[in-house]
């Protein structure tokens, strides 16, 4: 009982100092190669906010049946960003049951390349565990929606949409330049999958 609340309050602290918060909204994902051999099996989706220093912050979503060509989550999931998180872990896996899980597949996205490119919908690349001393392979792709909402941006809104309401000026400039830097962000987003995916795939 103690430990659980020495927990909430670390986790209350953290929520005071997060630079905002990760909504990841989870599709699907298929293998490259049918039929997947997990076929009638289950399968989840688990994320992992890691960083330096810092406890890793995990959430997952709940298991569905896979197919012959990979397995649809369609759920959501939400994750708070601290300024020392590094890396969003993306990890494929299978329960053994008694709370350990097998990885199927995996990658990972610099947490910086998220927050420059504010959203993006995109099929991002899973990687097999290399097993015997051999590189990781492509396994297949996940779609992901992932947006940024920024705390700062989120409490600049609100004061702007006051001042707008009573002056009836807004800002023209807003919207052009948010829309270069997703641009930009968007392609970083995935070299930074393909940097850090072999890296990822051989954690549990």
């Amino acid at each position: 009982r103690r430990e659980a609340r020495r927990g909430e309050g670390a986790m209350g602290s953290s929520k005071d100092k997060a630079l905002g918060k990760l909504l990841v909204e989870v599709q699907e994902a298929r293998v490259d190669k049918e039929p997947f051999a997990l076929a009638g099996k289950d399968a989840f989706l688990k994320l992992e906010l890691v960083g330096v220093g810092i406890p890793v912050l995990r959430r997952a979503t709940e298991a569905r049946t896979c197919t012959k060509s990979g397995v649809v989550l369609a759920q959501n999931l939400r994750l708070d960003v601290l300024p020392e998180n590094t890396e969003l872990q993306i990890k494929l896996v299978t329960s053994k049951g008694q709370g350990r899980v097998t990885n199927i597949a995996g990658g990972g996205i610099f947490v910086h390349d998220i927050i420059e490119a504010g959203s993006c919908n995109k099929w991002f690349k899973l990687f097999s565990p290399g097993t015997g001393g051999s590189p990781p392979q492509v396994w297949g792709r996940i779609q992901l929606m992932i947006t940024f909402r920024s705390k700062r941006s989120a409490t600049t809104n609100a004061g702007a949409a006051t001042s707008s309401a009573s002056t009836g000026v807004t800002d023209g400039t807003a919207g052009p330049s948010k829309r270069s830097g997703g641009k930009i962000g968007k392609l970083l987003l995935g070299m930074g999958a393909v940097v850090v995916a072999a890296i990822v795939v051989g954690r549990r």
